[in-house]
């Protein structure tokens, strides 16, 4: 396992397909376990919800998983759900990166990012700082299935395609909403992690549905000073209602204004890789986290 300080090692996208044809699901999964985590997994008997992550991309596959994992398609099934006006609005669908070009693009500002993968969003503020240049090369390298990378089950077979969705600004945190990351067990909301200052230095804090600070993190120290969102039994209902048929589902949502958004769903966060602080964190959840018969 790499030290604690060191970088870990970056792999061409395309390099992961290869390796899981090579090893089959189970061993790869037990490798990345234990190259990310430095423990081996139990995925026989899993304990931690970071184990439980694995079993669950090994043996739970709800085919409404494949919908909400594709961003433009879960905008649609929201929309019917729940109603349009939960649903951040789509500018304009670009294509393919081939079709990422100034003519394409609508009008600063927006947000950009791939409907079939995470972590390709970024925040487009004007022209001036648009290098399109950097963001087709950057889009190139990640326009490859997002299967392999964690074997995410869910992003597998879904065609790239870029969209631009419309901004929405907050001074007061690095210029975008603040993510409100709802951890929800067959249907009951039970942690609400909370990502502040995402475009600067990110700062992630977690509180109980009762807005109690949890001493628990994975990516990042906590923030001080974060108020209770006045909208927060409506997030907490919403997203009760979303997870329902999940053993677990992550529900990010914003609040922008008086307006609440559903931004993504997330199956597997950090592909089921995370090291808690404190260890027992990941103890903590798993005894939340009810298996499915396989």
């Amino acid at each position: 396992m790499p030290p604690e300080n060191q970088q870990m090692i970056k792999i061409p996208p395309a390099a992961y397909a290869v390796f899981v044809s090579l090893l089959g699901e189970k061993l790869y999964l037990r490798l990345k376990y234990r190259y990310r985590t430095g423990r081996w997994p139990n995925l026989n008997a899993p304990k931690r919800f970071s184990e439980k992550l694995q079993w669950l991309k090994l043996h739970h596959r709800h085919p409404l998983m494949h919908t909400l994992a594709d961003k433009l398609a879960a905008k649609d099934w929201v929309s019917e759900f729940l109603g349009p006006q939960y649903v951040i609005p789509v500018k304009k669908v670009i294509g393919g990166v081939e079709d990422l070009s100034m003519e394409q693009l609508p009008p600063f500002p927006f947000v950009l990012k791939f409907n079939h993968d995470s972590g390709s969003t970024k925040v487009c503020r004007s022209a001036a700082d648009f290098d399109l240049a950097a963001l087709r090369a950057f889009y190139h390298a990640r326009s490859q299935t997002f299967y392999h990378v964690n074997l995410e089950w869910e992003y597998k077979d879904i065609t790239p395609r870029l969209f631009a969705e419309e901004y929405f600004g907050d001074p007061s945190n690095s210029g975008v909403l603040r993510d409100y990351k709802i951890h929800c067990f067959s249907g009951v909301p039970r942690f609400v992690q909370v990502y502040s200052d995402r475009w600067n230095k990110i700062t992630e804090t977690w509180f109980t549905t009762a807005w109690e600070r949890v001493d628990m993190w994975y990516l990042s120290p906590p923030k001080e000073g974060l108020g209770r969102p006045a909208k927060l039994n409506d997030m907490l209902a919403l997203a009760a209602k979303l997870s329902k048929p999940f053993p677990y589902v992550r529900i990010d949502l914003y609040v922008a204004g008086d307006q609440i958004l559903v931004g993504e769903f997330t199956f597997r966060p950090y592909g089921g890789f995370m090291k808690w602080k404190p260890d027992e964190a990941d103890f903590e959840l798993g005894r939340m986290l009810s298996l499915p018969e396989p």
